[in-house]
């Protein structure tokens, strides 16, 4: 017991455990209801979707459903444990995504726990039941893979079924591909700086081939080639990074991005103070992902990928006078004692999480309003708030089809900006209104659209509770 509860093991079981309880978080993202839906329709109909099924106003548009791997996986879980099983599997894989960066940091347990702490923080506000996490999980196992085959060479192959992986799980993928680029890059600038092509050569040939490999495998997916063209789509859409608050540039005037701009200080403090010099292969990594993060929030768990190891590295000095010799076997006792409790919080933190489940979905969405809405049909071309759009879905779906929903790339930006000038009641706030011959709005009953249709006649409301409004045109 005593060579098993060191000090250092502890501290890694404890983190593991306390990542694990962090992850453990109530379900209220709003996607996840479609995600819900599209993976139940898929296992029904055992085939995958090319055309918008849930809305009225894009129905039949192409739809690139790069998530149907894990949307499928989301219902299975779902359709054997619930929201139970929801919660802790995506947990899991987010700590696991954790712990194997807390790996591939350098100064453990100490600083390479505390680093990687300080980046849960600073990712925490994109966490939760969303397929991007798998996609996060998989961005983490490639950087150890690519890390851990300069000693084990055979590693390396290993990243091309794990790109294919991705590829077939979220448009995230050539994130996978510009890793290994950038692995590429760095080590051959550094093979030529140190004159020593030849010692480099096979391990250059070798991440060569696995990029080529990786780009050729990528189309291996439902929606072949256009699959490769949609994460450039997505990144080069205005609307979304101006309506959707997850893909704009972090406000640091917000304190769930404190952590981030903690992380930003201290590698620029690190580099000031600490003697040891920044390898090539971390500049490579760090200002892309550091450009990534900056540009949009979105990107914040991926530059937290590269720029922790680089921070635990320049804070190592720091953190090893916490430890002595003396202490590295601990009170094993007291250890087993800290473990188990840990063990029994975290057991404890999922069964109160999905206890609270309920009431979350009832503040979060228009639990009411549904319960009408299914006894009262709304007619078809219904205007409902965008966060809503995925809960109707899961609902209503197929007897109603949604406006708008959070699937924003299947609408586009000319419709997503008319949509929020019609919301915020700016600009030809009406163009929308009249080009789909809206007979109804269900929003939220402060939101700007309400308030002004309220003042028009020919407006009436129809149902109103606490979260939601219903106000429409008479027939």
């Amino acid at each position: 017991m005593r060579d098993l509860l060191t000090t250092s093991r502890t501290f890694t079981l404890i983190l593991a455990l306390g990542l694990f309880a962090m992850a453990a978080r109530k379900v209220s993202d709003p996607d996840v209801w479609w995600h819900l839906k599209t993976g139940q329709l898929i296992a029904q109909n055992q085939k995958l979707f090319y055309t918008d099924p849930f809305s009225s106003t894009r129905n039949g548009r192409p739809w690139i459903n790069h998530e149907w791997l894990p949307d499928l996986l989301i219902f299975k879980i779902y359709q054997v444990a619930g929201f139970t099983g929801l919660i802790g599997a995506f947990a899991v894989v987010i700590a696991a995504a954790f712990m194997l960066l807390y790996w591939r940091s350098p100064g453990k347990p100490f600083g390479a726990g505390i680093c990687t702490l300080l980046g849960a923080l600073a990712a925490l506000p994109s966490w939760g039941v969303r397929p991007q996490m798998l996609a996060f999980l998989l961005a983490s196992f490639l950087l150890l893979l690519l890390e851990r085959s300069e000693l084990r060479p055979k590693l390396v192959w290993w990243t091309v079924p794990l790109i294919w992986l991705w590829a077939n799980s979220h448009g995230s993928f050539p994130v996978g591909m510009v890793l290994i680029a950038a692995f590429l890059a760095a080590e051959s600038a550094s093979a030529w700086l140190r004159g020593a092509w030849k010692t480099a050569r096979a391990r250059l040939t070798s991440l060569a081939t696995v990029l080529v490999a990786s780009i050729a495998v990528a189309p291996l997916n439902p929606y072949g080639f256009r699959l490769i063209a949609y994460p450039l789509q997505t990144l080069s859409s205005d609307a979304m990074q101006e309506f959707i608050a997850e893909w704009a540039s972090p406000d640091f005037h917000r304190k769930e991005y404190i952590f981030l701009l903690l992380i930003l200080l201290g590698l620029v403090a690190g580099f000031a103070l600490v003697s040891a010099r920044m390898r090539l292969r971390e500049l490579f990594l760090l200002v892309p992902a550091t450009l990534g993060a900056l540009i949009s929030a979105r990107h914040i768990y991926f530059f937290v990928l590269v720029a922790v190891p680089v921070l635990a590295r320049s804070s190592t000095q720091i953190f090893n006078r916490l430890r002595s010799p003396s202490d590295q076997k601990g009170k094993p006792a007291l250890n087993a004692l800290l473990v188990a409790g840990l063990v029994l919080f975290a057991i404890l933190r999922i069964e109160y999480v999905v206890k609270a489940q309920h009431t979350a979905e009832s503040a979060h969405f228009p639990e009411k309003l549904v319960q009408f809405v299914k006894a009262n049909p709304l007619p078809q071309r219904t205007l409902n708030y965008y966060n809503w759009g995925g809960y109707m879905i899961w609902q209503l779906y197929p007897e109603y089809q949604v406006f708008v929903d959070g699937g924003a790339d299947v609408y586009g930006d000319d419709f997503l900006e008319r949509y929020g000038y019609a919301y915020y009641l700016t600009g030809d706030w009406d163009e929308l209104l009249k080009q789909y011959d809206v007979p109804a709005v269900v929003l939220p009953a402060d939101t700007p659209l309400v308030t002004g249709l309220k003042t028009l006649r020919h407006w009436r409301v129809v149902y109103c509770d606490e979260q939601a409004t219903i106000i429409a045109k008479p027939d």
